[in-house]
């Protein structure tokens, strides 16, 4: 970080002293000829003092009223700097204004411009020139204020007005930062919608969620200043191509954009991000989804991962985009597999990258997708053919998918290295060709979803429904209500125990033995329709249970609670204390624990 530089501008008025204030925050406790004077005195209340303190003055504003000002600044402990700028009579003028504007400022700056005494075009040239510089130096942040005596009435009045009365007045002082701050949110938005990329917005937006809580403070709106970290989680969940947390992270910044707008409705300063807020909302929109479990491969889910691969190609990051789609062209191999009886690859599940492999091989090799010298064999291999046999536009639809998405995808993963890759041409076509065929993918797998969606189900869907499972030695019965009505909430189903419980785990038992007991509580509650299950065991079992249950998809969770004590006075004079767990939240277990 530079320095923190106070920049303001010197007129040639005699200026009424008078006492000055920000709202409740601060208030000057004597009267001040210059604003200046009281603008550092906030500053340094809030500790933000600055380094640095220049001023642009005039020839005819330094003869006249520079030696009161700087000996002003003087007794108050700062260091005056002053600019000399011409009177700013032509656009030649202007622009040497606006030079020496960045001339004063360094990289990583952060700048209090007081705009008060700026006169004519001095304030719009001030403010343009931080507009430039903010970018070009990369200031840390600026700050505008401005001192409107004006708001007690014109100098002339005031100056008539008996001395105990003006005493009493005080002028306010604009802390104009987010008015400043504003097209930040639109320069940040457009970004967003051209990149779908979401620094942007919280590198940019920062300042003015700071500048909102500093101004407001309680008053200030939560969900408008909490709204870009939301959009960065979303944007990072897009870059990461975690398919798993996007609807989540959607359906997060949607709600806050609800919230946002309620409070954009009562408050009058913030109205005008109605519109970049609209925008955003439109654009994350599609992005919402609400499937349950992603591993149990449902039809929304499918359709969902088309959603988020179209927005990255409409956002042109085709990299991404062609990743989605191969993993949705696996995510269709697996429901074909399962519905032709396979439920697992040696001991792997599903959701495991093994069995997804796998399935995913042997289904472009059987359809045609690739050319194999023999084709495959095995009771892997027999199940998938005939189930295939007798679905033939499945095949079909499977291979007219697999091929496009493949071939370019490779291309793009391997950075085009090779000799059949690097024969074509690169131009200012190369990428519209690019995304051309990505459309064209997009289509065959539109289809393959479409034709898997009719012949195929979910895989964990139990013929009773699915199930919040209690995985624990702690009977359902026994919970607090509280406990229940949040496990409900979760979304999962009615919590049930685990048919045949946990029961007790052998201390003599090694760790490949508790990994077994792991695998048999795991297809227990596989079996049992759970889609999400509250884990409490012995650690080591727990540990295992965790891997495996989240390996079928199901996602896990611990019960928090709060200790509460008792004390009670007995007859004899002694104290009695008793302990009870209550039920504070359900917290699932973090994505390292598999």
């Amino acid at each position: 970080m530079g320095n923190t530089i106070f920049f303001s501008f010197l007129g040639t008025n005699d200026y009424v002293p008078l006492r000055y204030g920000l709202g409740d925050k601060f208030t000057t406790s004597q009267r001040e000829p210059f604003v200046q004077a009281a603008i550092l005195q906030y500053l340094r209340s809030v500790k933000d003092e600055p380094q640095r303190v220049v001023t642009a003055l005039t020839k005819v504003a330094r003869n006249k009223r520079w030696e009161a000002l700087s000996s002003r600044f003087e007794q108050l402990g700062f260091r005056p700097e002053p600019v000399d700028i011409p009177d700013g009579k032509s656009e030649e003028e202007l622009w040497a204004i606006f030079a020496r504007i960045g001339a004063c400022l360094g990289e990583k700056d952060c700048v209090v411009l007081d705009l008060t005494h700026g006169f004519r075009t001095l304030p719009v040239t001030s403010v343009l020139a931080l507009s430039f510089f903010r970018h070009a130096l990369s200031l840390d942040h600026v700050q505008v204020y401005y001192g409107a005596a004006e708001a007690l009435g014109d100098l002339q009045s005031l100056r008539k007005k008996p001395e105990e009365e003006i005493e009493r007045l005080v002028a306010p002082i604009f802390d104009l930062t987010p008015m400043y701050a504003l097209p930040d949110w639109s320069e940040a938005v457009a970004e967003w919608q051209r990149t779908g990329r979401a620094d942007g917005i919280l590198e940019r937006v920062t300042p003015y969620t700071k500048a909102l809580r500093r101004e407001m403070q309680a008053q200030a709106p939560q969900a408008l200043t909490g709204l870009p970290k939301k959009l960065q989680l979303l944007g990072d969940a897009l870059t990461l191509v975690r398919q798993d947390q996007v609807a989540k992270a959607a359906s997060d910044v949607v709600t806050a954009l609800d919230q946002a707008s309620q409070e954009i409705a009562a408050h009058a300063r913030l109205e005008p991000l109605r519109h970049v807020l609209g925008q955003v909302r439109g654009s994350v929109e599609r992005l919402k989804a609400s499937y349950g479990s992603w591993a149990d491969l449902s039809d929304d889910y499918l359709y969902h991962q088309l959603d988020i691969a179209c927005w990255l190609g409409d956002h042109k990051r085709i990299v991404e985009a062609f990743s989605v789609l191969r993993e949705l062209v696996t995510s269709c191999a697996v429901r074909i597999a399962v519905s032709a009886g396979i439920g697992t690859v040696g001991d792997a599940p599903p959701s495991d990258k093994r069995f997804r492999g796998e399935v995913d091989g042997v289904m472009a090799a059987l359809t045609g997708a690739v050319q194999a010298g023999r084709g495959p064999e095995g009771p892997l291999a027999d199940k998938l053919k005939a189930w295939l046999d007798a679905h033939p536009p499945v095949a079909k639809c499977y291979q007219q998918a697999y091929q496009p998405v493949q071939r370019t995808r490779n291309r793009l993963d391997h950075c085009w290295i090779g000799d059949e890759h690097a024969r074509e041409r690169f131009n200012d076509q190369s990428l519209a060709r690019v995304q051309q065929r990505f459309g064209e993918a997009v289509e065959a797998v539109r289809a393959l979803v479409g034709a898997t969606n009719k012949t195929t189900t979910k895989l964990t869907a139990a013929p009773g429904g699915s199930v919040f499972l209690n995985v624990s030695n702690h009977p359902v019965a026994t919970w607090q209500p509280r406990q229940v009505e949040a496990a409900v909430q979760l979304g999962f189903g009615e919590p049930t125990d685990l048919p045949g419980g946990v029961g007790e785990v052998d201390p003599e038992l090694d760790g490949s033995e508790v990994e077994g007991l792991a695998r048999d509580i795991a297809e227990r509650a596989m079996a049992a329709g759970a889609q999400g299950a509250f884990v409490a065991t012995e650690p080591t079992l727990g540990f295992a249970l965790v891997r495996e249950l989240r390996r079928r998809g199901i996602r896990c969770f611990a019960a928090t609670t709060r200790r509460e004590v008792t004390t009670t006075q007995v007859e004899d004079g002694s104290t009695v204390k008793q302990s009870r767990f209550a039920f504070v939240r359900w917290r699932e277990y973090p994505d390292d624990a598999s």
